[in-house]
């Protein structure tokens, strides 16, 4: 991942999951941690998965403010990043219920987030919903440079992940 961020030059990252599993949600929190404490980047990991926030948990943070807050404008991003030490830094998902998660993702605040973390920090990850499920992923590619799919090998049918990934060829973006 270092090596593709660094000779494309991208400061977004979108990890998205085949299938349902905390599995993605564990890759980009070891990816942030690499990039952070190996690197020495400047790292924030966002959690985008505001259907089933997982990564509050794995940071032993609570999720009571977070992106759902930002998007709809309620705190500054400063105030609601968790700074991990070592570089790392977390953005939770948030509990607002009050909102449907594709149309957050999809707004123009959640454009603007991923344009001031990329301002505070040298890599933004985000970490969101499986794509066999939902199409969180679909409307958050938009305002991100690069969109890395997680498969479990073995375990995930091919023709599952190219239905998957197929709106975002349409998108012709970065997979």
């Amino acid at each position: 991942m270092y090596l593709l961020m660094k000779e494309q030059n991208f400061k977004t990252l979108l990890l998205a999951d085949a299938e349902e599993s905390e599995e993605t949600a564990m890759i980009a929190a070891n990816i942030g941690f690499c990039l952070a404490s190996k690197s020495g980047y400047k790292v924030l990991i966002i959690d985008a998965d505001l259907r089933t926030p997982f990564l509050h948990e794995k940071f032993n943070v609570p999720n009571t403010q977070g992106l759902a807050d930002q998007i709809a404008g309620r705190r500054p991003l400063v105030n609601a990043v968790h700074d991990l030490g070592s570089n790392l830094h977390f953005l939770p998902a948030g509990d607002d219920p009050t909102l449907d998660p594709m149309v957050m993702l999809g707004s123009k605040g959640m454009s603007d987030i991923v344009e001031e973390a990329k301002k505070l920090y040298e890599i933004v990850i985000v970490n969101c919903s499986d794509i066999k499920n939902f199409t969180d992923a679909v409307a958050l590619a938009s305002c991100m440079e690069c969109v890395v799919f997680a498969v479990n090998d073995g375990k995930v049918r091919r023709q599952i992940v190219m239905n998957a990934i197929s709106p975002f060829q349409l998108k012709d973006l970065k997979i």
